[in-house]
């Protein structure tokens, strides 16, 4: 995900924040890695509670419940 433009062809958007800020543009991986690190969160709990989630939004795109 790391490589899919949020504006642009760019990696990171505003050269300003990323010189200044350099995790603002953190991967979705690495963000992960700080959530985990930071919050004590395992990767096994986000990796499960990302899979419920999934599995809820797919029973309302099948439910039609927006």
């Amino acid at each position: 995900m790391s490589l899919v433009p949020t504006a642009g062809w760019k990696t990171s958007p505003a050269y300003s924040i990323a010189k200044d800020e350099p995790d603002y543009y953190l991967s979705m991986g690495l963000t992960a890695e700080e959530v985990a690190k930071d919050y004590k969160v395992s990767r096994e709990d986000q990796d499960e509670f990302s899979y419920h989630s999934h599995l809820k939004s797919r029973q309302c795109n099948q439910q039609r419940i927006f």
